[in-house]
């Protein structure tokens, strides 16, 4: 074991049956056993000081099962499947959506190959796509799109993000671990209220497109807060959804570091959303279902804000 904490770890294999043997000598990070079993390897790092090379060993015989053995790749996917159920997928493209400038973060669209067993995601459930990303936990994405044979996720990459910054620095043709993720159950109704802050977008405007295909939606209207214009992406796919679906789909954006004709100016309170919903029929306020997509602290405060003006959470929430 080296300092740094690297395993140099041999492989033999017979090249026949008799003489000959080649044993090779690689090196090993740690990291991904404590990347793969983190509960596992906390507990056993708290007994013995050995934990660690037992662990990366164990990860290397995993891995060594497979008949395309490699030492590093195949002991992730070999293991993130046998946890969480995770599969390769390939980075197949990367097109930007915003371009980085001093004061904004870009986005980018990846498209990766559909994992070998599929992957399982209701994106108008609101399931997420689990990225497991070395020395961390796996991250959760909205599913942005899903065509045959392949899937995106849409991202804001953030200065010094593990997740984001791990998934911008996959190059085309490489492979990243996947799995899906979700329990959620949809509550229909007539009238649905789409909230979104920033990036958010990337699971609103799906779910507006799922909602729509549904006969039991009657109206759509999503409210996308931005920093600014430049901030907004996705204007095609907005377009279409006016052209295909008129009048049952709205769109409100509200702009909070610019003025700018058309859109809101400020940021969301609850004079805001009632000014935005009012149009929603008041004699069949039942028939109400909001979802707030943001931050944590984000969605807990929109849900007071519909609350204060009268549609309270869970009860008018359209996933539950």
């Amino acid at each position: 074991m080296t300092r740094d904490g690297t395993l140099f770890t041999t492989e033999t294999r017979r090249t026949d049956s008799n003489t000959h043997t080649h044993t090779h000598t690689h090196l090993f990070p740690i990291s991904l056993a404590r990347y793969m079993f983190p509960a596992v390897f906390r507990s056993a790092r708290a007994h013995t000081r050995l934990a660690p090379t037992f662990l990366t060993v164990f990860v290397l015989r995993a891995a060594a099962a497979s008949s395309n053995y490699t030492p590093t790749s195949m002991a992730a996917s070999t293991l993130a499947t046998s946890i969480w159920g995770g599969e390769p997928a390939t980075l197949l493209r990367k097109v930007p959506q915003v371009t980085a400038e001093e004061d904004r973060l870009p986005v980018y669209t990846l498209t990766f190959s559909t994992p070998p067993s599929g992957l399982d995601v209701r994106i108008d459930h609101g399931d997420v796509v689990k990225v497991c990303v070395p020395d961390y936990k796996p991250k959760s994405y909205s599913c942005s799109s899903q065509r045959e044979g392949e899937f995106d996720i849409t991202l804001k990459v953030y200065p010094g993000g593990r997740a984001s910054g791990y998934l911008d620095r996959v190059a085309i043709g490489e492979d990243i671990i996947v799995f899906s993720k979700g329990k959620k159950r949809r509550a229909p109704g007539a009238f649905v209220g789409l909230i979104a802050y920033g990036v958010g977008i990337t699971e609103a405007l799906p779910i507006a497109a799922a909602e729509l295909s549904k006969s039991d939606a009657e109206v759509v209207h999503l409210l996308w807060a931005s920093k600014t214009f430049g901030d907004t992406f996705w204007h095609d796919q907005i377009e279409e959804l006016r052209e295909n679906f008129g009048e049952r789909f709205q769109l409100t954006t509200i702009l909070s570091r610019e003025e700018r004709a058309g859109s809101l100016n400020g940021r969301i309170d609850a004079s805001v959303l009632a000014k935005v919903y009012e149009s929603f029929d008041e004699s069949r306020r039942e028939e109400v279902r909001f979802l707030s997509v943001g931050t944590k602290a984000m969605m807990r405060s929109t849900d007071d804000m519909l609350a204060e003006i009268g549609y309270p959470m869970p009860a008018h929430g359209l996933l539950r």
